[in-house]
């Protein structure tokens, strides 16, 4: 039987303009709540949910921890901030793992939940292990092709974010590895497709970042 937290994330979905307007207005009033951040983290992260739920939660997550608009913003980063450290610890250790998801839309979603985190908390070093733990993933030997290929995308996404933020939060040795990484694969030998064509983007996007950092350093 479905939370009642899926059958609102149902709703936005639905065609229902009745139905979808209550969901969003209920899904609003619990976006600032603790109980919201770890709920919809379990629906995103839960491999009994429908993709589509799945990716609604991923989204609706993303977007309650940022904002284009500047004091929105500010408002969300801080609610984030203030939630217990190992509460959002056992979030980070949740998403990291959907990364392995075989469903490529909820990666996707999942990367662009832990790049909006990112932005958050590598400023402050309260996410030290994110690129240990992203690198981890596309070492050389990792058999897990779609977890390769999830995991350069979402480095793609945080280097790309923290450079447009101009945020400088890696030292040198943090982005070598990273240039490295994607490097090896984007590399002829690596046979996979899907894999090589992530490491292109996220080479793409990651290489200004990159370099920003090493001429800080």
């Amino acid at each position: 039987m479905d939370s009642q937290l899926v059958i609102f994330l149902k709703d936005t979905l639905g065609q229902s303009n009745e139905r979808r307007a209550i969901a969003e207005s209920n899904l609003e009033s619990l976006r600032e709540s603790d109980y919201f951040v770890n709920a919809i983290c379990t629906e995103l992260v839960n491999e009994a949910n429908d993709e589509i739920v799945r990716c609604a939660a991923g989204l609706l997550l993303k977007n309650s921890l940022s904002a284009k608009e500047y004091v929105m913003k500010v408002r969300r980063e801080q609610v984030w901030r203030e939630l217990d450290v190992n509460f959002k610890a056992n979030i980070k250790i949740a998403l990291l793992g959907t990364l392995a998801s075989p469903l490529k839309q909820v990666t996707l979603t999942v990367a662009q939940v832990i790049t909006a985190i990112a932005l958050i908390d590598l400023p402050n070093d309260e996410w030290p292990t994110l690129v240990d733990s992203l690198l981890q993933n596309v070492a050389v030997g990792s058999e897990n092709v779609s977890l390769k290929e999830s995991t350069l995308n979402t480095i793609g996404y945080v280097c790309e974010a923290l450079e447009l933020e101009d945020v400088i939060s890696l030292d040198q040795p943090q982005a070598s590895k990273i240039l490295t990484a994607v490097c090896q694969g984007a590399h002829p030998n690596e046979k996979n497709t899907a894999v090589r064509l992530a490491a292109l983007k996220a080479l793409s996007n990651s290489i200004a970042f990159i370099k920003a950092n090493f001429e800080v350093e």
